[in-house]
């Protein structure tokens, strides 16, 4: 009877330590995935040096412009902070960027369509600096189009370094117009009655840039601008903080915006990952089933998939549902939903004995997709060539 007890404790002790085993090799699998393969140091940065008691406007090799302002940084300790600044920043604005830098397009279940995403870092000797408290750095994002819809997003990795996007603020495209209006007066002249609300008069008005002596026609009316004031001091003493009144006072001058149709204009007031960001809503989306079966899963604790949608620049994680299939939602139960034959990429990573296994296949969204496929064996170099030859 005491063989058979300790027996029992024996396979119950072997038991336990394959358990541990298992979980540990599935930790450090996928701490390799995300701290070699896909990570914040994928998305190459630029560095300025800057002076934290002056203003200072920044411009990035891809035309972003950044207006810092003095005596905006403190310490980790809340202390003020005052000297020279080392300001690191990263842009990520193509699909290839989300990838690499794991940048998935999600509020908490929620999927998002992204304008770009942007990352500022501040340090003075090796030592990261913060905003202080009422302080904001603001961002004009050159881009084709504005998207009203748009919103920014702050980025927060959680323990496992998915990336969720919280706290949506608008941008400030539809203000600023709003404001500028409020605070500059123009007036015309005209020699017959017109319709003074109509839409295309009233866009060539405001147009950026209207000047004295400008002409148009409503109809057979020709309408001429007389005088223009602007009243901007009085814009800069309202309580609309300090990015807002410099915009539209410096509006066309120092490399500010010349027209809010080809910007997105916005401000934060924590440094990290910012995101322009919008609710994902395609008319072409549909409840879709996608199911994807890796032949050789069983070789690995972790596999990390994740399917891109580059028309859509939505990137989204997968996980293992219980029949250890792969699915793009968070849970079995939940339904997915995304237009219907649009591109996309399926993409499966694993690590193995300090070596990376790989697959991303090219697809269609159709209504029901399987997919089975086995991972094969890289290098981080090659694996990272071949998202950049496909993507």
């Amino acid at each position: 009877m005491k063989q058979i007890y300790f027996f029992t404790v024996a396979i119950s002790i072997f038991l336990t330590s394959c358990q541990y085993e298992k979980k540990r090799d599935f930790n450090k699998e996928k701490e390799k995935i995300f701290s070699i393969i896909y990570n914040d140091s994928q998305i190459k940065s630029e560095f300025f040096e800057i002076n934290s008691i002056k203003d200072n406007t920044l411009k990035t090799k891809n035309g972003t412009i950044i207006k810092i302002y003095a005596n905006s940084f403190m310490n980790a300790d809340s202390t003020n902070f005052s000297g020279s600044i080392k300001l690191e920043v990263k842009e990520a604005y193509k699909p290839l960027d989300f990838v690499r830098g794991n940048l998935l397009t999600k509020r908490n279940n929620q999927l998002l369509s992204s304008g770009g995403m942007i990352y500022l870092n501040a340090q003075a000797k090796g030592e990261n600096l913060n905003l202080k408290k009422g302080s904001e750095i603001g961002f004009l994002v050159p881009t084709r189009s504005v998207d009203e819809e748009m919103m920014i997003f702050t980025g927060n990795r959680d323990t496992s370094q998915i990336m969720n996007w919280e706290s949506p603020e608008p941008i400030l495209n539809s203000k600023l117009r709003t404001l500028e209006q409020q605070y500059i007066t123009i007036f015309y002249s005209y020699y017959s009655e017109f319709n003074t609300n109509d839409e295309a008069f009233l866009d060539w008005l405001w147009e950026p840039n209207r000047k004295v002596g400008d002409k148009t026609k409503v109809g057979t009316v020709q309408v001429e601008v007389e005088k223009i004031i602007k009243d901007f001091v009085s814009l800069r003493e309202s309580k609309n903080g300090l990015f807002i009144p410099d915009v539209i006072s410096s509006k066309g001058q120092n490399g500010f915006v010349q027209d809010y149709n080809t910007s997105y204009i916005f401000r934060v007031k924590k440094m990290g990952w910012a995101n322009i960001d919008k609710l994902f809503n395609d008319p072409k989306s549909e409840e879709v089933k996608m199911l994807a079966q890796i032949d050789n899963q069983n070789e690995f604790g972790f596999v990390f998939t994740s399917l891109l949608l580059p028309e859509q620049n939505m990137y989204i994680s997968g996980y293992q549902k219980k029949d250890k299939s792969y699915g793009f939602t968070d849970e079995d139960a939940e339904k997915l939903i995304l237009p219907v034959g649009s591109k996309a990429f399926l993409l499966a990573t694993a690590y193995k004995d300090d070596k990376p296994y790989f697959k991303i296949k090219k697809i269609t969204i159709e209504r029901n997709m399987q997919f089975n496929f086995e991972l094969e064996e890289t290098t981080p170099e090659e694996l990272n060539k071949l998202l950049i030859e496909n993507i």
